[in-house]
């Protein structure tokens, strides 16, 4: 991890299912309050698909601490296997609402260097923070790249692809559609 941010890369902790969860955020909070002194270089993700996140990102932006929160907002990749656990929230649209009320959050609670990614294809999701400073996207490769080129223009806009075998990438890139159905009509503009 030192190498990487010698480098100035970002280092982005993804979240997991729920069975795995709780480790990997003893993970990366202990890797935010060695490596984010000043700068942000760890992200945190928060998956606002879960009835819980909302109250830990707020836990989050207000604890005292001497080092910035780096917030990756996603909704959550991991349906089928939380959804047994009884923490996801019933319907789509509340999910939205949380993730968009997440954003709100943290508009109103930053510090100073603490920065937000939003990793979202959502159009309304995206105009809360169209006009904020500081304020990263993250989107997948071949979903609606004309609007990721509008919005580079004035933010970072990172673009991902999803490598690996057949077997894993296709529920992957179907989590993606099913969250956000209304898109499929951008695939190719």
């Amino acid at each position: 991890m030192n190498k990487s941010i010698q480098k100035n890369c970002k280092i982005l902790i993804d979240a997991e299912n729920f069975e795995i969860q709780d480790q990997i955020e003893k993970l990366t909070n202990d890797s935010l309050e060695i490596y984010n002194k000043g700068n942000v270089h760890v992200y945190k993700t928060y998956q606002m698909y879960r009835n819980d996140y909302f109250d830990i990102l707020k836990k989050d932006l207000e604890k005292e601490r001497d080092f910035s929160l780096g917030v990756k907002l996603v909704r959550g990749a991991y349906y089928n296997q939380d959804y047994k656990h009884g923490i996801l929230f019933p319907t789509i649209e509340e999910t939205h609402q949380n993730y968009n009320n997440a954003i709100n959050l943290f508009l109103e609670k930053r510090q100073k260097n603490d920065m937000l990614m939003c990793a979202t294809h959502n159009e309304h999701s995206i105009s809360i923070v169209q006009d904020v400073k500081n304020v990263e996207f993250a989107q997948l490769m071949g979903m609606h790249d004309n609007f990721s080129k509008n919005l580079a223009k004035d933010h970072v806009v990172y673009k991902y692809i999803p490598y690996g075998n057949f077997v894993d990438t296709i529920p992957y890139l179907i989590r993606r559609l099913y969250e956000n159905y209304p898109m499929i009509t951008n695939l190719w503009k």
